[in-house]
C-alpha cells in the first residue's frame, strides 16, 4: 500500500459502501477522502481472498488487517518507478500510441517500474485531476445537496436554515433551525428523508463543521456521528471539497432559490420560534416546489415524482 495506511474506520466505510452498497471507486474516493489508487488495491487484495460484506463485517480489525490487507510478505509499490505523466498525455497525442505502447517503452527502460495495470490506474488518476472540467450530470435518486444557510428572520433571533436539494429533480426542502450544533445537523437529515419519501446512495454536505470534522483539500474527515447516519440509512457521505466551487454549485443554487421564494417573503415577519417559522415555511415551500420551471416546462415536484421518488 503506498503511502501512510488508512485508518481501520475508513477501511470498513470503504469495504461497506463498496460491497454492500455498490458505489464506484470514484464515489468511494469523494466520500471518504481516500485516493482512487489505495481503495483499487484494497478492494483487489479483498476480491483475491474471495470475501464478502457479509464475512468481513463479523472479523475482528486484526484479522481483516493480518489476513487480507497487509500480511508480511506484501511487497511495498511505492519503491516502483513512476513516468512523467505530462510526458505520457503528449505520447498519447500521437497517432496510432496506446498506454500499452507506451508502457511496453517505459517497462523496457524501467524493468522493475510498475506494472501495466497500476500504470493505467495512476495515468487516469493524473489526468482526471489536470483535465477540463465538464458539466456535471446527476443521476436520478443519487444525489442530496446539504447546505446551511445562516438568516436573521425579524429580530428576535437569528435562525439558521438547513436546505437540501436532489440533484436531477432540484427538489428542495428547508427547515429552520436554533443552531449549527451535530444534533439540529443531525435532526434535519432525518426530516429531509421523511420529507423526501427514501433515502439517496449519496449526500454531499458542504464543508460544515458540524458534518465535516476537518476540511482538507485532500482528506475531509467526516463526523463518526454523521458516519454513523449515512451507515443506518444505507447512504454515503461525499463532503465538497474545499476550493472546488464546481462541487458546491448544486447547494448554492438551492440556497439562492431558498432565499429569494421564501426568506425575502418572511423577512419582514417577526417569529418568537423556531417552529413559528418553519409553519410559515411549510407553503413557501409547496409552492416553490409546484412552480414551474420555464427552462424545463415542469416543476421540481413533477420531476421529483417521476423520475426520482421511484
Amino acid at each position: 500500500m503506498p503511502g501512510k495506511r488508512v485508518s481501520m474506520r475508513k477501511t470498513k466505510e470503504i469495504l461497506r459502501l463498496a460491497l454492500k452498497d455498490g458505489l464506484s471507486q470514484r464515489e468511494i474516493a469523494i466520500s471518504t477522502g481516500v485516493g482512487k489508487t489505495t481503495i483499487q488495491e484494497l478492494l483487489a487484495k479483498v476480491k483475491k481472498a474471495k470475501i464478502g460484506w457479509e464475512q468481513l463485517s463479523k472479523m475482528r480489525e486484526t484479522e481483516i488487517v493480518e489476513n487480507i490487507l497487509y500480511p508480511l510478505d506484501q511487497e511495498d509499490i511505492s519503491t516502483k518507478i513512476s513516468p512523467y505523466w505530462p510526458v505520457v498525455r503528449k505520447q498519447l497525442m500521437e497517432k496510432g500510441n496506446t498506454l500499452a505502447l507506451i508502457w511496453m517503452d517505459f517497462k523496457q527502460e524501467n524493468p522493475s517500474g510498475l506494472q501495466y495495470s497500476r500504470f493505467c490506474v495512476l495515468y487516469s488518476s493524473w489526468e482526471s485531476k489536470s483535465r477540463l472540467i465538464l458539466r456535471q450530470n446527476h443521476e436520478p435518486g443519487k444525489n442530496l445537496f446539504v447546505p446551511w444557510l445562516e438568516e436573521k428572520t425579524g429580530e428576535i433571533f437569528e435562525a439558521q436554515i438547513f436546505v437540501a436539494a436532489l440533484g436531477a429533480s432540484n427538489y428542495t426542502y428547508a427547515k429552520a433551525c436554533p443552531d449549527q450544533t451535530l444534533n439540529s445537523w443531525i435532526s434535519c437529515h432525518v426530516s429531509a428523508f421523511k420529507f423526501f419519501r427514501g433515502v439517496p446512495k449519496i449526500v454531499v454536505p458542504d464543508n460544515l463543521r458540524s458534518g465535516v470534522t476537518r476540511a482538507c483539500r485532500y482528506d475531509p474527515d467526516t463526523n463518526p456521528t454523521y458516519l454513523a447516519l449515512a451507515e443506518h440509512y444505507d447512504t454515503a457521505i461525499m463532503p465538497t471539497r474545499a476550493h472546488k466551487p464546481r462541487d458546491k454549485a448544486k447547494v448554492e443554487v438551492a440556497v439562492q432559490i431558498v432565499q429569494r421564494w421564501i426568506l425575502a417573503i418572511l423577512r419582514r415577519q417577526t417569529f418568537t420560534s423556531v417552529e413559528e417559522i418553519n409553519t410559515a415555511i411549510k407553503p413557501l415551500l409547496t409552492r416553490l416546489n409546484e412552480k414551474t420551471m420555464r427552462h424545463l416546462q415542469a416543476s421540481r415536484k413533477e420531476l421529483f415524482e417521476k423520475y426520482e421518488l421511484p
